[in-house]
């Protein structure tokens, strides 16, 4: 895999977080120095916000993250052609290179109906590849467009008549689901996603309503630390999905302590510790196996791993893999590649 196609991968999973809200499924990344620095899917109909769309959220973002309105040395994945507007915003930000995946003939400005990102009387000219795993992109758009379902629907599905997103099951695995008085039933989504915020909070208040007490008091710790943790980090208006990830394996591993420490004859304690668990852990991340972490040290890091050096070489990849592998089994692949 490219790095080119990689970073599209990731714009992908954006995608797939708006088709899971019902929109359209468009999303993009901004990458600079080799590393993702903002994220955006399109939510126009979601926020009521005609300026809603994946681009401008991620541009906003990614200005927010550099503190500059300016994004040169900057590249944009996105997976479909940008319209006008987000063209022109491209234009305005100075990125340096858009990179698409399928293309828009209808409203596409990146080359189909329009070029605003190359006018020559323009101050800026935006460099555009195209066509990276447009396939993929093609496909998805088509899958939303053509009604193909996009994931089970039953008509006892409480939990989701009463406002719930579902999206703590974006994780490639069923997720066990309060509905009702029947409490429990199984959904299944197609790709990993970063959890948000939102979907935290859409989930407390469709547990509330239907009376499931042990995920409405999970999910509600859950979005009680994320907002902690935002105050403190000083991104409460913007919560990062990394971030929640981060606090909900926090936040899992607080319990499985309370769990394994709990007394034996604690029998009610026990309950209550393991459903709780076994409700966070749904929302938890999936995280990257052996052989997963080995084939991305490898492909991002060959040079610092051709050094053998495994201090030198954990220090180089444990920001990158934060939260998306466990740190022991970090090391141990490390130190099998030392070998």
């Amino acid at each position: 895999m490219t790095e080119q196609e990689r970073f599209m991968k990731e714009a992908i999973r954006q995608a797939k977080k708006a088709r899971a809200l019902e929109e359209v499924p468009i999303g993009c990344v901004i990458v600079s120095d080799g590393k993702i620095i903002a994220r955006g899917y399109n939510r126009r109909n979601t926020d009521k916000n005609t300026l809603s769309h994946a681009e401008l959220n991620a541009i906003r973002k990614a200005s927010k993250k550099l503190g500059d309105w300016r994004l040169e040395g900057c590249t944009m994945y996105v997976t479909l052609e940008p319209c006008q507007m987000c063209a022109g915003a491209l234009v305005q930000s100075r990125i340096d290179e858009v990179v698409i995946g399928s293309m828009n003939p209808k409203a596409g400005c990146a080359g189909s109906v329009l070029n605003l990102l190359q006018v020559d009387n323009f101050n800026h000219q935006v460099k555009i590849t195209r066509g990276v795993l447009e396939g993929e992109c093609s496909m998805m758009l088509s899958d939303f467009f053509s009604g193909t379902p996009r994931k089970e629907k039953t008509s006892e599905n409480a939990c989701e008549a009463a406002g719930g997103t579902g999206l703590g099951c974006l994780k490639s695995k069923p997720l066990v689901f309060c509905s009702g008085s029947d409490m429990i039933r199984k959904r299944k989504y197609e790709e990993d996603f970063e959890m948000t915020l939102e979907a935290l909070r859409k989930d407390m208040v469709a547990a509330m309503k239907a009376k499931d007490k042990t995920t409405k008091d999970a999910v509600s710790s859950l979005v009680s630390a994320v907002k902690k943790v935002a105050i403190d980090e000083g991104c409460r208006e913007d919560v990062p999905e990394a971030l929640v990830d981060r606090v909900i394996l926090k936040e899992m591993k607080t319990v499985k302590e309370q769990l394994d420490t709990c007394p034996e004859s604690r029998d009610d304690l026990r309950a209550e510790y393991q459903a709780r668990y076994d409700v966070i852990a749904k929302y938890a991340p999936q995280q990257m196996s052996a052989e997963e972490i080995r084939t991305y040290l490898e492909e991002k890091f060959a040079d610092v791993l051709a050094t053998k050096n495994k201090g030198q070489i954990m220090k180089a990849v444990m920001g990158d893999l934060k939260g998306k592998a466990d740190g022991k089994l970090i090391n141990q692949v490390v130190a099998d590649i030392c070998k």
